[in-house]
């Protein structure tokens, strides 16, 4: 195995970790604005910039 191949294998490891991450995320982002339902307006801004900060 090159280490080409090595890079490539944890280049892979890492989207995936982060595609992972981000669905995590969303799922987070969706419960928090059921369970708020009605000042979902006033926090949606705010928890998408924590999801691009977490991106």
């Amino acid at each position: 195995m090159s280490a080409n191949d090595q890079l490539a294998g944890v280049d892979s490891l890492l989207s995936i970790g982060k595609v992972y991450r981000t669905s995590i995320w969303l799922l987070k982002l969706a419960s928090i604005n059921v369970a708020t339902k009605k000042i979902q307006i006033k926090k949606a801004p705010n928890n998408w910039e924590l999801l691009w900060i977490y991106l």
